[in-house]
């Protein structure tokens, strides 16, 4: 054999092990089910539980998820029911003064709807930011650190703002898809548009910009809380402090480099984690990466 076979052997050998290692600790509910790689020793040592913050997520992701299916629903037929109303086909032009009639005033019953879902979200939201701190007292307690604190709180209100723009975001995806397409030219030359196409064009659009919206802004919560029990918490005084970007299966180039990294304390770390996430993912609040600590 030679050395260029020898070497390729010995790689295939190693990805071997390593997918039974990753495999066992997924089972074990240490890794999350993207993982891509075996959990540092560093990662093990913290006691990090990656699976179970990982449920959390996608356990607020899916609730979401149902909540935004049926604003996408509403939003829809209230659309498809302005451009046409009784009618089977309109002009191209009459489309586009409906739309754009829409876009300029968007009706009431579309704002109580948002408002009702973006509640919904700001409640999963600040749930998800307790469930966060709850993991990081878990991780401490498995470590042997008596901790009489709670997890970080923050009211439902302080989620506001993220919650309104994901709830907001079926109806600026839906009119703007539609708005773009009866603005083309292949459109505007014809005489008609009939409601069977502009119904294959809604059906089209589907759920999952709003529930990728939706994923940013819990996995941030998620973070976010995790970083400000440790730091609020007297007991927690982390040792020892690294990036993980396990969560992250599909990392940018950024989040790669950073992985593993250990930091000189938790001021730093912080720094380079201020959201909840890597400050330089490309990815921007799509970063599933946190911070991890070995407590004294």
């Amino acid at each position: 054999m030679d050395q260029n076979k020898k070497l390729l052997a010995i790689v295939l050998l190693a990805d071997a092990a390593d997918h039974d290692l990753i495999v066992s600790q997924q089972q074990e509910r240490r890794a999350p089910s993207n993982a891509a790689r075996p959990m540092f020793s560093h990662e093990l040592s913290a006691q990090v539980r990656f699976a179970d913050i990982e449920d959390d997520v996608d356990a607020a992701v899916t609730e979401a998820t149902t909540a935004l299916e049926e604003l996408h629903a509403e939003v829809k037929d209230l659309v498809n029911q302005e451009l046409f109303g009784e009618s089977e086909e309109v002009t191209p032009v009459e489309a586009q003064t409906a739309i754009h009639g829409l876009t300029s005033n968007q009706p009431e019953q579309i704002q109580e709807a948002e408002s009702r879902v973006a509640l919904l979200i700001a409640g999963l939201l600040a749930a998800a930011y307790i469930a966060g701190g709850r993991r990081v007292l878990e991780e401490a307690s498995r470590q042997g650190v008596s901790v009489d604190s709670g997890a970080a709180e923050l009211p439902v209100e302080a989620f506001l703002p993220q919650a309104t723009a994901v709830a907001q975001h079926p109806w600026r995806r839906i009119t703007g898809k539609l708005d773009a397409d009866l603005s083309s030219q292949d459109v505007l030359i014809r005489e008609r548009v009939s409601v069977q196409e502009i119904e294959k064009t809604l059906d089209d659009i589907q759920i999952d910009g709003s529930r990728d919206q939706a994923k940013q802004a819990t996995q941030s919560s998620a973070g976010r809380g995790r970083i400000d029990t440790v730091s609020s918490a007297p007991e927690l005084e982390p040792d020892r402090v690294w990036a993980s970007e396990l969560m992250d299966g599909n990392q940018c180039t950024s989040c790669e480099t950073v992985d593993g990294r250990r930091f000189t304390d938790w001021e730093e770390a912080r720094r380079f984690y201020p959201n909840g996430y890597y400050y330089r993912c490309r990815g921007g609040a799509r970063c599933r990466g946190t911070l991890i600590a070995v407590f004294e």
